[in-house]
């Protein structure tokens, strides 16, 4: 089975729905899939941004899209000591590169600042929710791995957010959130694929295939967006 994310395209400046831009490069990526994979469903947030996204890829497919509200934006923001509050992917390096805590899969999730927060509950909702997809297409967790319980060569379109595709990375390769946010980086538009690797009968892991890929914009001399990279100086945040 391959899990086809992608991420919605490049956004309004003002307003929740995509750009122009937006919508050609999620034309050409629909072509792209279409030419290049068996998709066989796709699935979206409820958000504006990704809902129109995937009525532009599904111009190719024409399928019913599933919709589920935890593929939307992710929200929730870690309580610091000085009593600001930040997005995950807004710490600084400095605190979380060198803690052992941070780095872990498991572990994270006891660190003071995260387990004092919202985050925790609702990676959970993203990870069970995804997991969720995954059972009903015949590979169910348990612990660290999945087992397969009805092997496919089924291709799935997930259209959703750059911090809760992150969250749900995280999960599948059993790193650390806060590594997954802060150290990956997907443009609008563009398409990760992680399929079923079973190298011991019945145990399965996920392999990540293609990150971020924009190939279908090269493919037509356009360029990537950058949209969401932190690259500004700020505040020290710890």
């Amino acid at each position: 089975m391959k899990l086809i994310f992608v991420r919605h395209g490049e956004p309004l400046k003002y307003e929740y729905g995509i750009s122009k831009m937006g919508i050609d490069e999620l034309e050409l990526l629909g072509e792209y899939l279409k030419e290049n994979f068996n998709v066989s469903k796709i699935f979206s947030a409820t958000s504006q941004r990704a809902t129109e996204s995937a009525d532009v890829l599904n111009k190719k497919f024409n399928y019913n899209i599933e919709y589920y509200p935890w593929l939307s934006e992710f929200k929730y923001r870690i309580p610091l000591l000085n009593e600001k509050e930040v997005f995950p992917w807004e710490l600084a390096p400095e605190y979380w590169i060198n803690n052992d805590e941070l780095l872990h899969y498991n572990d994270v999730f006891n660190n003071p600042l995260i387990k004092n927060s919202e985050v925790p509950k609702r990676v959970k909702e993203v990870w069970q929710g995804i997991d969720k997809i995954i059972s009903e297409n015949g590979y169910t967790r348990e612990g660290n791995l999945y087992i397969a319980q009805k092997r496919n060569t089924d291709e799935i379109i997930i259209v959703t957010h750059f911090a809760t595709m992150s969250i749900i990375i995280a999960h599948l390769l059993n790193i650390s959130i806060v590594i997954a946010l802060n150290l990956l980086f997907m443009s609008p538009s563009s398409y990760s694929i992680f399929a079923t690797e079973e190298i011991n009968y019945g145990k399965v892991i996920f392999r990540c295939l293609e990150l971020g890929s924009t190939k279908h914009l090269y493919m037509h001399n356009e360029l990537k967006s950058e949209y969401g990279r932190q690259d500004e100086i700020k505040e020290n945040i710890e």
